[in-house]
């Protein structure tokens, strides 16, 4: 729980630096439903939930830390910054959900 707090409270400081707050929510969500699935998938008995996609944590932290950090220094650039770095997570973690989602569902069919 503590994770989930601390990654909501990044997205808010990237949305007060400059990031449009539905980009923040949609980035906010698929970090949700990764972590959701990792879970569910735990506790349905999967082998594949430490599956490592490209949208964990720690991209999750580096890139919300460089645009908190660089919107901060250049602040004529902050809102081009935070939204591009946004960006850039929000796909990482989709696509991280669909590699887990793949992984999952091949470790759930051989469950069967």
């Amino acid at each position: 729980v503590v994770d989930r707090v601390n990654d909501m409270l990044y997205l808010v400081a990237v949305w007060v630096v400059g990031a449009p707050l539905w980009l923040c929510v949609v980035t906010g969500v698929g970090v949700f439903l990764l972590e959701y699935l990792r879970a569910r998938a735990g506790n349905a008995g999967g082998s594949e939930v430490g599956t490592v996609t490209v949208g964990e944590r720690a991209m999750r932290v580096i890139c919300c830390s460089i645009a908190i950090h660089f919107g901060g220094v250049f602040l004529s650039w902050r809102v081009e910054i935070a939204v591009l770095l946004t960006a850039i997570l929000a796909v990482f973690t989709f696509i991280g959900l669909a590699q887990l989602v793949v992984a999952v569902r091949r470790d759930l069919l051989t469950l069967d």
